[in-house]
């Protein structure tokens, strides 16, 4: 006859069912994946996009959690502060030269 010893310390079976687990982690997954992007993700999405520097494990990242409009709000805004900025540098430049 087996006997088996269950005063033992270690348990046969673990605390959390291997399938409880299994939905934990797809449940902070899933949260992960709906989350939006915060600010500084999106900014430095547009910036690497618009220099041409974006990764791919970003660009993915960005496809499945942005907005489509979050980011041509920002696009838009971060074109229209970089040609300023630019107009005014080579305003400066020319004022100073002439």
């Amino acid at each position: 006859m087996l006997l088996i010893d269950v005063s033992s310390s270690r348990s046969l079976f673990p605390r959390t069912p291997f399938w409880r687990t299994l939905m934990n982690d797809e449940t902070e997954r899933d949260t992960k994946e709906e989350a939006g992007l915060s600010l500084l993700q999106l900014i430095s999405s547009i910036i690497a996009a618009a220099f041409g520097v974006q990764s791919s494990a970003n660009r993915k990242r960005d496809f499945s959690r942005g907005k489509s409009s979050q980011f041509i709000i920002v696009g838009i805004l971060f074109t229209v502060v970089f040609v300023v900025l630019l107009i005014s540098f080579v305003n400066l430049v020319l004022r100073n030269v002439g």
